[in-house]
């Protein structure tokens, strides 16, 4: 076998985690040399899947750069589980960090304030979607 490279390390990661086996997804996760943002996203949705939202939190907390999706991961994994004040915090630190949401954190994000009964989140969500983006964010 070819040697192993992130890309192969994640295949392996995100493949344990689409059945559902934690346990290996995260041996195999904590043994990589280098890990990609895919493989931390993957680590997140996979956890917030079996409702381990605070151990998705900590892959989380324990990346050094987060990327759109893990930001998104995170936030619908909250909405997902109904710990929706959690999700609706994150994605403010996230607007505070400059850093323009994905539809997975804003379907999140709304989902989490239409579970709770906070209108004004969803209001403030559309505000967000009108304001004009530059050539540059995606």
């Amino acid at each position: 076998m070819p040697q192993r490279n992130v890309v192969s390390w994640t295949a392996i990661v995100a493949g344990y985690v689409r059945n559902g086996d934690m346990c290996n997804a995260k041996e195999v996760f904590d043994k990589m040399p280098d890990r990609s943002a895919m493989a931390f996203t993957a680590m997140i949705s996979g956890y917030c899947k079996i409702g381990q939202v605070g151990l998705a939190r900590e892959v989380f907390d324990s990346m050094g750069s987060r990327d759109l999706g893990s930001w998104g991961a995170m936030i619908a994994g909250y909405a997902q589980n109904w710990c929706c004040e959690e999700a609706i915090e994150l994605f403010y630190k996230m607007r505070n960090r400059g850093v323009r949401a994905n539809e997975i954190a804003m379907v999140g994000v709304v989902s989490a304030a239409s579970k709770i009964g906070k209108p004004e989140v969803s209001d403030s969500v559309s505000e967000y979607l009108e304001k004009p983006r530059t050539l540059y964010e995606h």
